[in-house]
């Protein structure tokens, strides 16, 4: 069309072609552009002297090619392609603080917990105020945190340590016009090939007072990009955003480092070094995510934000922050709830609109047009956020109770989630491991297992070693180590030994490993470095962490991880051994939570529990402060609880399988057994579990079992029982059932299987080799180690049993009678309870004998003495024996106490024999020293029985527990004490009592006795004095005695040595005997609870050191001894001959594989009791713990607000139609009585400006369309009424519907123009398209964009426009005028558009009129007197107007004067001519124009009736009409009905006369001026 050609204003005056073709040309990292740096130095005025800042900054226009400055900034500021980028969307004038000062911190801290961990990019407005401000703020703290960070570990005690932090990059995006140092700020030479030296410019902050609306420079951002934008609304800021964003979120190409060969892909050679991998470093197309991130915003974030969502980039929005934010959460909210056009145009929009207004209250609080456009973006930023599966929009409610800030990347990953393709065929396997690669780096475990392996169910993600060695070397990421895990990932083909020394290198925290391990255990100086190696100081630390002699071959490992086709076993034992390297080395380095985890999945987790559970009480113990040795026994607990807690599970579903596990010797772990490794660990918890005390019972009674039989209401001890049928042979037949031969070949007893007896050359005379073989036929029947009584409780108990099981117990009794008599002797004196019984029995008779020999009076009977010393020689052998066996045999017992109790023996027996059975030959003799000997070894093998058969009660073994600790801590802590109190107090008394007795050893004596026996008795005789005693009274210079006495050994009596004494004696019998019974009795309460779990525990010693005791007790060992020894000799002298080669039968190597499968299913079953018991344990946390509780009160408060919410939102649109028909009605009364009022002194036909409201103007529907006005109330018309909820419709007729002399003079849609202006800035193809720079171009291309033009107006003026040579003279003044004459100056509004003086219409744009503004025309009332019927009445000249009667009149145009226009219009509509008057028609030409129509006698009246505004249909808020309009009033006759054309008639005036628009008040004022006069 014509008027779209002219040039707009902005095209025209402000950014001619030239300055926006802009320059596109490749950039070359290694031109001298790269050496043009322009910084800022910051300084502050509050500061005397301030560190240097420079901080790089670029300062361009918004034209400016986005690929130019990605590569300008990529180069010459040497930033890394970011993982991701933050765009932070936040207002930047009228920034108001953010009230809620914890989220705050919790937003700061979320923030730099995403940079710490990953590398990130934070674009900000860059200024010193609002948002911008707080996440500057936050970056100085955390640079302040870092420089201070080394110091911050518990553990590294001085230990120099630096975690790796990634680099902090926070880029302040400005517009140049709100900084107030902006013309210091020099603009980037882009487009040169040559720079000048690098520019520092020096800017200095902290000045109280700015200028208006300008701002500075935040200083704790480390690059500046300032923007000069030129555009009148300032839109190139935004379109500038819009294209960089788009650059960045493209694909762009990023170097990627992949292994290409690991170490479990290598042989792994000996003796030369090796990286631990080769990197090969390949180009891969990736994109950078862009996020944007909404904190409050003004209506240009709104822009922002729907330019982002139509790149399909995710945006946050922080809900409750205020402003934008809140306004784009309420109608994503409410949208979410209804979206109907009916609740949408009577609710949404309406409270939309309101809210903005009190959001935006400078900018919108008088225009109308500015909240309707913010209202919309709103609503399509909302429309177009979710498009099919993607959604681009996530709202976090800062003010919510579920909310933390401080998980910021979780809420990031979601956001990006969410906008990404849901189809799994659509992603691939690149984007998936980016994906993985983001939530590792944010360490956000959940959304990895939901959005990557749970939906695309992990099948085409392959976890690489590099990912794994990730979660592994940082502290927090264990939950990604068992997602891993249970997705598929092999452990022993990623942990080679350069990998497991790796982990040692490079672990995020070494200081525990480092102060702990090699420091507090091994004696390190972490100052001084290490010699040995990793492998060396693990190999060295674990046996003495564990108390077992493990080591982890480091080069099996490698082997394991580069061995192909290894069969299943082979792999599983492999995948086994690296599972339990990896627990170590985590344990090592103090990773409880990895060791759980690892747990979880390990074959043995018993083993590894308990191990575990010492190693952390070893921690302990290098401990000095209390809460570092309460954490570590927490943690020791936790795992002592694991191992519990899953072998409970086990005994309660398969106690045979758990009875075989016990007994098991695990070649892992150096061939030990569960039960030693517990008892090594002092695990008290698990030896005292039920099934542990049930297979020790099992070992107690070896091979025997002990009816319970009762002779009427008497039953007899076990005790009896075993001693009878030990010493009396006959009563086994009667209570003892035996286990039969058959169960030996069937099953290895516990005799040799749980090691009680293990085979040795000291005891080979005691064991049958031929009853130890197994027959691996029948190795199903392994289970049928258990007593019957046992199995008749298991039957009664619904328990299943195996059916080879039920068949053993069947022929149980059968095979038993089999058994020869010596075989059932040589059974009973086997088992450790009858060897218990028989050991006490003939212990008691030796201590019997012993006594005899101490009362013996002189020097006794030397042939009972040497009875006694040969005894006790074969008590000493025998403790020698059981000695070596436990160090052969159990390594993890202790052997202290047995080398003591050795090395007193051989002193008492050396004495022994010296003093009382030599002493005549060696000539040494003193009795009673020898007396007093023997007496110390009475009593000390009289006390040894509290430690040997004793505790084995189990009523005096818990007992003895409570005394031991009483003793040996209470006791003991209590002499400390005392002792100090005793020394001064015998000290002091005896110098008070016999101040000059000399010091000899009767003093010692008495002093001590005085003081330690009044514990006991009250010594008050020497307080009653001496008799006898004479006092001296002569004192002189020779005399220096202090007593009273000339005897010495006379008691001074008087008031200090009463003093003294009572004291003494008050303190030590009313305080220190009362707090002693007090210790006493709190430690009987504290040790109450646990004695009988620590006597279960020390049970396993005493059973273990009865089972490897010999069949016949001292001192009858001799003969054990002597057999012993010729079975040895046998062995060694008579069957070397008849050894023979063995060799493995098919029937063998059958069993064999039947036994490893058995093993590795063992395996599988203890594994999945493990896992069963943690989800038990997750279960019973998650329903027990606060957290837990907060959680389902959480989610009833959740589930009783969204009840809340769906009430709150019926009453809402109740309300909402309540008040829709309260409105409606009040429209509804108003236009009745606007009908029902005379129309006096309505708009337009008053005469006055400010008379009334329209009423026409507001009619629905809009003339020629049916589009609906929206109701205004009378009180709302005036533009100075506040109304928020105003929402007009936007219609402008388009110009083709025009008549077609007038189509080209049609004023421009102006609002269609900006609407289509500012959708082509925020269309994506359209802003790109202005960068068409290619890269391998090297030539310079000029880019031109066209714009829809602007017309420009001249508003209340007359303008003339001329269109295709011909020219038209408009009109834009106002014919309303002021009280004083003049014409009014009518407002415009911020589209540059006219507003109707006379208020709102409800319709916004041209409407049907052809000129924005003003549109003037004329109109006649042509009236005259008529008398019909007699009456006499007042008749209007009428024409037809599209159907409708209206009055002759028509608009202005052109250079036609009004009058004219009245003649035309008479002539054209009422007579149907075509001719033209004159263009310059007078008002007396118009007069003489209508005298020409009156009749002969008539007379012709002409009066000027009203010039104004005409409430007329077509008016809306930026067109309407205004009019002139003339009464033709003929008296006497006239001549127009023989000249008027069809379709013209007289009508007479009357209340139902009935013309278009305001015309019937018109003429009806118009019969009212002609009746007045």
């Amino acid at each position: 069309m014509a008027a779209k050609s002219r040039p707009t204003q902005r095209s025209q005056k402000q950014t001619p072609p030239a300055e926006r073709a802009l320059s596109v040309r490749s950039f070359s990292r290694s031109s001298t552009a790269c050496h043009d740096l322009r910084t800022i130095r910051f300084s502050h005025l509050d500061e005397a002297t301030t560190e240097v800042q420079l901080k790089p900054y670029l300062r361009l226009p918004y034209q400016a090619s986005s690929s130019e400055v990605c590569e300008y900034v990529q180069c010459l500021w040497n930033l890394k392609t970011p993982s991701v980028i933050l765009s932070i969307f936040s207002a930047t004038h009228n920034v108001r603080r953010w009230k809620d000062q914890r989220q705050l911190e919790n937003f700061q801290q979320g923030l730099i917990k995403a940079a710490n961990t990953t590398h990130l990019w934070i674009l900000t407005n860059g200024i010193d105020r609002g948002i911008s401000s707080v996440i500057g703020e936050a970056v100085r703290e955390e640079k302040l945190r870092r420089t201070a960070s080394g110091s911050r570990n518990i553990y590294a005690q001085g230990l120099d340590w630096q975690p790796h932090w990634q680099q902090l990059t926070v880029i302040g995006v400005v517009e140049s016009n709100v900084l107030t140092d902006a013309g210091s700020l020099t603009q980037s030479p882009f487009g040169k090939e040559e720079y000048s030296a690098r520019e520092s410019v020096r800017i200095t902050n902290g000045r109280k007072q700015l200028p208006t609306n300008k701002y500075e420079l935040n200083s704790d951002h480390t690059h500046f990009i300032i923007v000069d934008d030129n555009t009148p609304d300032h839109s190139g800021m935004t379109e500038f955003k819009l294209r960089l964003h788009h650059k960045l979120s493209k694909a762009i190409t990023v170097s990627s480092a992949q292994d290409a060969m690991d170490d479990d892909q290598r042989s792994v050679p000996s003796d030369r070094e090796e990286t631990d991998s080769q990197s090969l470093h390949s180009a891969v197309s990736a994109t950078v995510p862009v996020v944007g991130i909404v904190v409050k915003g003004d209506a240009s974030v709104v822009d922002t934000v729907l330019v982002h969502l139509k790149l399909k980039l995710p945006v946050i929005v922080l809900s409750g922050t205020g402003d934008a934010a809140d306004l784009l959460t309420f109608a994503h909210q409410e949208l979410e709830e209804r979206s109907d056009e009916e609740y949408l145009d009577t609710y949404i929009k309406p409270e939309l609109s309101r809210r903005i207004s009190k959001a935006f209250l400078e900018t919108c609080r008088n225009n109308d047009v500015l909240r309707t456009r913010i209202r919309d973006r709103i609503l399509e930023c909302i429309e177009i956020s979710k498009q099919g599966s993607q959604t681009y929009m996530t709202f976090i409610d800062v003010k919510s109770a579920s909310c933390n800030l401080k998980d910021l990347p979780a809420y990031i990953i979601t956001a990006l989630f969410k906008a990404q393709i849901q189809m799994t065929f659509q992603l691939n396997s690149e984007q998936l491991h980016r994906n993985l690669q983001l939530t590792l780096d944010w360490n956000c475990p959940g959304m990895a297992k939901s959005e990557i392996f749970h939906r695309f169910n992990g099948a085409k993600l392959k976890i690489d070693n590099r990912l794994f060695e990730q979660a592994l070397r940082r502290k927090d990421c264990e939950e990604f180590v068992e997602i891993f895990l249970q997705n598929g990932f092999q452990i022993h083909k990623y942990l080679s030994h350069r990998k497991l020394e790796a982990l040692f290198a490079k672990a995020e925290d070494q200081s525990f490993f480092i102060t702990v391990c090699c420091g507090a255990i091994l004696g390190y100086s972490f100052d001084q470095g290490f010699s040995e190696s990793y492998r060396d100081i693990m190999n060295y630390l674990l046996p003495i962490l564990t108390g077992i002699k493990y080591t982890v071959d480091f080069y099996q490992l490698s082997n394991n991880a580069i061995a192909l086709g290894k069969v299943d076993g082979q792999s599983q034992e492999a995948e086994r051994k690296a599972r339990n390297a990896l627990i170590m080395w985590a344990v090592l380095f103090n990773r409880a939570k990895l060791a759980k985890i690892l747990w979880k999945q390990s074959d043995e987790p018993l083993v590894i529990a308990l191990l575990i559970h010492r190693m952390y009480r070893m921690y302990a113990r290098r401990f000095v402060e209390s809460h570092l040795v309460e954490d570590m026994k927490r943690i020791s607990n936790e795992f002592e609880n694991l191992a519990v807690g899953t072998l409970d599970l086990s005994w309660n579903e398969s106690p045979y399988r758990t009875y075989q596990t016990l007994s098991r010797l695990l070649p892992d772990w150096n061939n030990h057994s569960v039960v030693e490794i517990a008892y090594t660990s002092v695990a008290r918890r698990f030896i005292a579990h039920p099934c542990c005390q049930s297979w020790l019972t099992n070992i107690y009674f070896g091979d025997i079992e002990v009816q319970k039989l009762k002779f009427g209401p008497v039953l007899i001890p076990v005790s009896i029982k075993v001693w009878a049928s030990a010493f009396l042979f006959f009563p086994m037949y009667i209570w003892i059932n035996f286990k039969p031969k058959g169960n030996y070949n069937l099953k290895q007893s516990a005799y040799t299987v749980r090691r009680a007896p293990r085979l040795t050359h000291l005891d080979a005379t005691d064991y049958d080799s031929d009853e130890h073989h197994q027959d691996d036929d029948e190795a199903d029947c392994e289970d049928a180690d258990v007593s019957v009584d046992d199995l008749v409780e298991l039957q009664k108990k619904n328990t299943t049993l195996s059916e080879t099981l039920m068949k053993t117990v069947i022929s149980f009794k059968k095979s038993e009678m089999k058994l020869p008599f010596w075989r059932k002797m040589f059974v009973m004196w086997s088992a450790p309870v009858t060897k218990f019984w028989t050991f006490q029995t003939f212990y008691v008779m030796y201590l019997a004998l012993f006594s005899y020999a101490v009362i013996l009076p002189t020097c006794g009977d030397w042939i009972i003495d040497a009875v006694v010393w040969g005894w006790t020689l074969s008590i000493l052998l025998e403790i020698i024996r059981r000695t070596y066996l436990q160090w052969k045999l159990y390594q993890t017992l202790p052997l202290f106490s047995k080398l003591i109790e050795i090395t007193c023996i051989i002193v008492f027996l050396s004495a022994f024999l010296v003093l009382r059975l030599l002493h005549d030959q060696v000539g040494f003799y003193y009795p009673t020293i020898a007396k007093f000997v023997l007496c110390l070894g009475l009593l000390y093998f009289f006390f040894r029985m509290l430690t040997t058969y004793l505790p084995i009660s189990p009523n005096l073994g818990p007992m003895l527990v409570r005394i031991k600790r009483m003793v040996y801590v209470d006791f003991v802590d209590f002499m400390r004490m005392f002792l100090l109190f005793m020394i001064s107090g015998a000290v002091v008394m005896h110098a008070v009592i016999y101040p000059d007795y000399p010091i000899n050893n009767e003093m010692f004596r008495s002093a001590f006795h005085r003081a330690w026996f009044s514990l006991f008795i009250t010594p008050v005789s020497e307080l009653e004095g001496k008799a006898g005693c004479n006092k001296t009274y002569a004192l002189g210079e020779q005399r220096c005695e202090a007593g009273l006495y000339t005897d010495y050994t006379c008691p001074h009596v008087g008031v200090t040595t009463y003093t003294i004494v009572i004291f003494y004696l008050c303190v030590c019998k009313l305080i220190f005997v009362t707090l002693l019974f007090a210790l006493f009795s709190a430690t009987n309460t504290r040790i109450e609870p646990i004695a009988d779990l620590i006597w279960k525990y020390q049970r396993y010693r005493l059973v273990v050191d009865f089972s490897n005791r010999l069949r016949l007790p001292p001192p009858f060992t001799v003969i054990s001894y002597v057999v012993m020894a010729l079975q040895f000799l046998y062995r060694k002298l008579c069957c070397c001959c008849y050894r023979k080669k063995q060799l493995i039968s098919q029937h063998e190597s059958i069993a064999m594989k039947r036994r490893e499968k058995k093993v590795q299913q063992n395996y599988n079953y203890w594994k999945m009791c493990a896992r069963r018991y943690w989800l038990q344990q997750e279960t019973a946390v998650t329903s027990t713990t606060p957290g837990a509780m907060e959680m389902v009160s959480g989610a009833l408060m959740e589930e009783l607000a969204t009840s809340q919410r769906s009430n709150i939102n019926r009453v809402k649109d109740r309300l909402a139609a309540i008040e829709k028909a309260v409105f409606s009605s009040r429209v509804h009364l108003e236009e009745l009585r606007h009908l029902l009022t005379v129309q006096k002194g309505v708009a337009g036909v008053g005469g006055g400006f400010a008379s009334g409201v329209h009423v026409k103007s507001r009619q629905s529907p809009y003339p020629g369309s049916s589009i609906k006005r929206y109701p205004i109330l009378d009180n709302h018309v005036a533009w100075e009424v506040s109304y928020p909820f105003y929402d007009p419709v936007v219609y402008s007729q388009a110009c083709e519907y025009y008549p077609e002399g007038l189509t080209a003079f049609v004023d421009q849609d102006i609002v269609g123009v900006h609407e289509a202006r500012e959708k082509m800035s925020l269309e994506i193809d359209a802003v790109v398209a202005k960068e068409t720079a290619d890269a391998e171009d090297a030539t310079t291309q000029q880019v031109t964009v066209e714009l829809p033009k602007l017309q420009e107006f001249d508003w209340n003026s007359t303008e003339s426009v001329e269109v295709e040579g011909k020219t038209m003279v408009v009109d834009r003044q106002s014919w309303i005028l002021n009280t004083d004459g003049s014409r009014i100056q009518y407002e415009i509004d911020d589209l540059g558009l006219p507003r109707n003086p006379k208020g709102r219409t409800g319709v916004r744009g041209r409407g049907n009129l052809c000129f924005w503004g003003p549109n003037h025309r004329v109109d006649m009332v042509i009236t005259r007197w008529s008398k019909p019927e007699g009456r006499r009445l007042l008749e209007c000249l009428l024409v037809s107007d599209a159907g409708h009667l209206s009055l002759p009149g028509g608009f202005v145009q052109g250079f036609q004067s009004r009058y004219t226009v009245i003649n035309e219009k008479f002539l054209s509509k009422v007579l149907g001519e075509t001719r033209s008057a004159s263009l310059q028609s007078s008002q007396n030409d118009m007069i003489q124009f209508f005298r020409k129509f009156a009749g002969p006698n008539g007379k012709m009246h002409a009066k000027h009736l009203y010039t104004g505004y005409m409430d007329d249909p077509r008016n809306t808020d930026n067109a309407w009409v205004e009019t002139e309009v003339w009464h033709i009033h003929y008296d006497g006759g006239d001549t127009i009905d023989s000249l008027m054309k069809k379709g013209v008639e007289w009508k007479a005036i009357s209340a139902d006369l009935q013309v278009t628009g305001c015309q019937t008040a018109i003429i009806q004022h118009a019969e009212t001026q002609l009746k007045s006069n």
